[in-house]
């Protein structure tokens, strides 16, 4: 998921303005200090050219400062000559336009230029603006999970992936297949979600069947996919989560994500052996590995820490912490 910054012209002063536009711009003081650890509720005072905006930090959404349809009236950010487009772009394809402008921003006490995006729809329903934890000055940022931090600990580090204008996640990896997981902290569903291509993958290794019918789910933006449950017959294990039952997206209607799933079998269809799973070929788009993880999954842990000077995200749960899906 990227957020794309489209530029009307690129005269010298432009192209300056953009180039600096993620340089923080250091306050005279008291250094930061080397974390953030952030309140229960995720949220943050962000001053917004001198206006103070209440901020949902995400985990697993755009790190770049979106706000709310009702907060730019409240800003007055009225749509000006020089005023770029943005898009949102989920796996490389256009999903949603807006607007984009170069702001003064005020993130803990810590000045720096950066942009503030608009659309049509709010990214999440209840928040005034949105920002991930990469736009924060301190290297390392914490969310608080349900977990105790008293006792054994254990860690779970993974390597850090993404930007500002994009996701902050990691990348795993199935029988040397590769796939994005993102760590949806902000997710009110309790399920894991995987892409169909990465749904067909685990299908055939774990011995997948679908079974019920498709709902829709939503993505971001208030876009929903049709998706449907995947059971496993062996779970799957990656660190301390055991994934046997997750939603998986289908093409019962228009899978706007482009995916070329293999076929999974339904859980009351008979096994024929001579079946050969047919995946996406030579034609159309790539397929999307990828896989969602709520906090319903992980709240069991302790604290999700994203640190961008050891390029890692670190995963603390008490000794013995099994997170099980299914």
């Amino acid at each position: 998921m990227r957020l794309i910054k489209r530029l009307r012209s690129m005269s010298k002063k432009r192209l300056a303005r953009a180039t600096a536009a993620l340089v923080p711009l250091v306050l005279v003081g008291a250094a930061a200090p080397e974390e953030r650890r952030l309140p229960r509720d995720a949220r943050v005072n962000v001053i917004v050219n001198g206006d103070v905006v209440r901020a949902q930090v995400v985990a697993g959404l755009p790190n770049l400062l979106v706000i709310a349809p009702n907060s730019r009236l409240r800003l007055r950010l009225r749509q000006e000559f020089d005023d770029d487009t943005a898009y949102l772009r989920i796996f490389g394809r256009r999903t949603l336009s807006g607007r984009v402008r170069d702001v003064s921003l005020l993130v803990d006490d810590q000045l720096r230029r950066s942009e503030v995006y608009w659309f049509s729809r709010p990214l999440i329903e209840g928040a005034e603006a949105t920002l991930g934890p990469l736009m924060f000055v301190q290297p390392r940022v914490t969310f608080p999970l349900e977990g105790a931090e008293a006792g054994p600990l254990s860690r779970y580090r993974f390597k850090l992936l993404g930007g500002p204008r994009t996701v902050a996640g990691t990348m795993l990896d199935d029988h040397g297949q590769p796939f994005l997981t993102l760590f949806n902290l902000e997710q009110p569903r309790d399920y894991p979600l995987a892409s169909a291509a990465l749904g067909a993958h685990l299908a055939r290794h774990y011995g997948g069947t679908l079974s019920g019918p498709s709902w829709d789910s939503e993505i971001v933006f208030g876009i929903k996919r049709p998706v449907r449950w995947l059971t496993l017959a062996r779970p799957v294990r990656f660190g301390p989560i055991i994934l046997s039952k997750l939603a998986v997206r289908v093409r019962d209607r228009v899978d706007g994500s482009g995916t070329g799933a293999g076929r999974i079998r339904e859980a009351d269809e008979p096994v024929d052996l001579e079946e050969v799973t047919v995946e996406a070929g030579r034609r159309g788009p790539r397929p999307i590995y990828s896989l969602s993880l709520p906090r319903a999954l992980l709240a069991p842990c302790a604290r999700l820490t994203f640190d961008k000077r050891a390029r890692q995200i670190e995963l603390v749960c008490p000794a013995g912490t099994r997170l099980a899906a299914g």
